[in-house]
């Protein structure tokens, strides 16, 4: 019960979070960890393709 519980704050403290970084217009990129390499690297692409970098 304690591991459910601490696991939903842990993930309402994160999607907190991460809302703050992009109203502030951090781009955040939030995944997996087996999918995080190539979500970072589409995000990079998007980024530098828009001007952004």
């Amino acid at each position: 019960m304690y591991e459910a519980a601490a696991a939903t704050q842990t993930q309402s403290q994160r999607a907190r979070t991460a809302d703050q970084l992009r109203r502030h217009g951090v781009t955040v990129v939030d995944a997996a960890p087996e999918t995080l390499a190539p979500a970072l690297a589409d995000a990079y692409l998007a980024l530098k393709a828009a001007g952004r970098l």
